[in-house]
This record gives structure tokens, sequence and C-alpha cells, in this order.
């Protein structure tokens, strides 16, 4: 379908209510609104799938043949004009007041996230509500998570999986992958790997780049499915060839450790890159450790400690022991006993077996801290209780999937 050369207005034309039309005539405005719904139906799973370009595309059709909501998304979206928020509302609340459901629910988006009015989640709540009532796939999906993140309302996980599975039976591939994640982490249902995984393999199967990803994880820890780790690279592969950070780095670690695919540590560091330039403090933990050690890149104790401050301030509990290592040791930072025993403390509050064994001899020895051999006996207990031993203390650390 052709898409304009030029940024310029839609010509659209609405017919007015209350025509009289002869039977014929009826029957083919109902199958073109059956069709125009199908076409806002697939635009939103293609949108969900992170298929941009395809669902502009389904979005520019829909409005070119007269609908107010796709209308509302081109202007929103900035498809064959200028992109302006203030007419994409304007279009959802005159599609929302003829009682188009897909109108309603997108104008529950604007009152959630503050799009062209005032942030009101309640508000918000009760359009997603009305929506949802009637049997909107996309509403149902929202107002599930409005119901498992207390948003308008009081938190319900209960409810909010019965909605995800509501629009996951109309094949809504977000609502999908998200009752997956209720299986898997027993949100709301009874926690079960094996439906899990069903469900992740429902939106994979459309495109769904992060259902791709956690089916991909349950194939490599043969979670609700038989271990299979060169289905994981291939599911890893596939989201993380869609920009996906977690999937980026989960490949490099594959790459790293010759998991389902041939060891390379250059590809390992070439993943890790894709995804801690996207802030993933897992890949940025992973390549600081990299540059640390020399492997795959020249060993860069700077450029260490750099990767490893990245991940740290996203609250990355490995590597803010890791940082702590390197004040510690002087190792890419001028030494700073006192910033070591901050950053150990973080990581050892957080349940770090390591730090809180490097924090005991801290307090031990009095370095860093004041000395405090009672303190240090109890950090050095519950190190300890997790199995960790100071003959552990000078390993090294592990890879972050």
């Amino acid at each position: 379908m052709a898409t304009p050369a030029r940024a310029q207005e839609l010509n659209l034309t609405y017919s007015s209510p209350g025509n009289v039309q002869d039977a014929s005539t009826n029957h083919e405005n109902e199958q073109e609104q059956i069709r125009l719904h199908e076409l806002l139906k697939e635009a939103e799973v293609q949108y969900s799938n992170n298929n941009i370009r395809k669902a502009k595309e389904l979005y520019l059709e829909a409005a070119q043949r007269g609908n107010l909501t796709a209308k509302g998304f081109c202007y929103f979206l900035a498809i064959g004009q200028t992109k302006d928020a203030n007419k994409a509302m304007e279009c959802w609340q005159e599609s929302a007041r003829l009682g188009d459901l897909a109108g309603v629910t997108e104008l529950g988006v604007c009152y959630a996230y503050g799009n062209e009015v005032q942030q009101d989640k309640k508000k918000a709540f009760e359009l997603y509500s009305q929506a949802a009532s009637q049997g909107y796939a996309k509403a149902q999906y929202l107002l599930g998570h409005c119901y498992k993140k207390a948003i308008g309302t009081e938190q319900d996980k209960k409810k909010a999986a019965e909605l995800f599975a509501k629009a996951s039976s109309q094949g809504f591939s977000a609502a999908q992958n998200e009752l997956g994640n209720c299986y898997y982490n027993g949100v709301g249902v009874k926690l079960d790997k094996k439906k899990a995984a069903e469900r992740y393999l429902q939106a994979a199967s459309q495109g769904h780049i992060k259902a791709q990803y956690n089916l991909g994880v349950c194939y490599e820890r043969g979670e609700g499915v038989d271990q299979n780790k060169k289905k994981a690279v291939k599911l890893f592969a596939l989201a993380a060839s869609k920009h996906l950070a977690a999937a980026q780095c989960n490949l490099g670690v594959c790459y790293a450790r010759g998991v389902g695919v041939d060891q390379d540590p250059q590809k390992a560091i070439e993943m890790y890159k894709l995804a801690a330039d996207q802030g993933n403090s897992k890949a940025q933990y992973n390549l600081a450790a990299c540059y640390s050690n020399g492997v795959g890149v020249p060993q860069d104790k700077r450029k260490a400690v750099e990767l490893y401050s990245q991940a740290a301030y996203q609250g990355h509990t490995p590597a803010l022991f890791s940082l702590g290592v390197c004040y510690d040791n002087g190792s890419g930072v001028p030494q700073n006993k006192y910033k070591a025993a901050e950053l150990f403390a973080q990581a050892a509050d957080c349940g770090h077996a390591k730090a809180q064994y490097y924090l005991g001899v801290y307090y031990e020895n009095g370095e860093g801290v004041k000395q405090d051999k009672e303190r240090a006996a109890i950090l050095f207990e519950e190190a300890a209780s997790q199995g960790f031993s100071g003959e552990q203390a000078e390993g090294k650390g592990c890879l972050q999937m």
C-alpha cells in the first residue's frame, strides 16, 4: 500500500449520521466496518510486536478509509503528515463520543500518560473499563495492567490475570505474553511454567519480541519445556535482531560460554555493546568484566570502572560489589577505602554474599569504617549462610543473564 511521498494533511471525509440507505448499502457499510475493525486490530498487534512500519501502513489505510481512531494515530505517529498530538487527541475524543471502542481506549491512554490532557489515571481506568466490558481486547489488556500495578484502582492481581486471559483468547499477543508472565511468576494465578511457555509460544509465533525472548529463557533453563540451548539461542537471536537489549545480552552470554552456539568472545562483546548502549545493566556489567579481565577486548581497567559505574547507578547489585573492589584495589580508579566500604554496604544490603564478607573484613580491620568486630562477625555469618567463605573471596564474578 502506497505511502505519501511527503508530509501532508490527509483529506478524509466522514459519513453524516442519519442518512437513509438501502439494504445493499447497509450491507456494504457493515462489511466496511468489519474490515476497518480488522485493520485496527492488526495494526495494534503489529505495533505491540514492535513492527512499527507495518503498523503505520495499516493505520494509514484505515485512516484513508475514514476511521477516526486511525486518523488519530496518523497525527500522533506522524504518518503521512506532521506530528500533531493535539489533533490526535481531538480525533480520539470524537471517536470515543461516537462510541468507537478503539477511540475510547486511546482516549484512556491519553489520560493515563497525560497526553494533551491533565493526567488522570482514574479516568483512564474508567475508559479502559468501558471498552473492556464490551470485549475490546486492547482495553482488556490495559485494564489488566491497571489492576496489576494499582493504576487508578486498587491492586487485584487475580483480576489482572483474568483480563489478560480474556484479551489473550482474542489473539492479542501482548496479553498472551503478559499472561505468560503471570504463570511464570505465579502472579494472580498458580505458578505454572508449562502454561507460561505455552502463552509465550502463542505470542512469539505472532512476532511478539518480548515473548520470543521469554520463550528463549524457558528453553535455556528448561522451564516449562525440555531444555534446548540451540532453540534458546535462535529465539534470543530473533529478539536481538529486533533490538531487544535483554535478548542481546543473553545472546552475548551464549557466545561467551559457547552455549547452544560456537564460543565466540568477539561476538559476545558485540552483543554486550549493543545492549549496554541501550542502558541494559546486565550487559554493562558483563562488558565491564570483559574489559577488567581482557576477555574479547584489550584489558582496560578504566573502561571497566566506567561500565561498572553505569550498571551500579541502576542498582545492579553485582556491579555495586565489583565497583567496590575497584576502589578497594585502586584498579582503574584511585584507591578509596571509604568509597569501597560504601559500595560493599549497598551490595550487602541487597544480600550479596561476597559484599557481606568483604564488608565484614573492613569492619574487622577498621578499613573505611570504624572498627566493629561484632558487626564483622554478623556479616561473616550472613555470607556463610549463603555458602560463601573466605576461600572464595578472590573468585571472579559470573556473567549475568
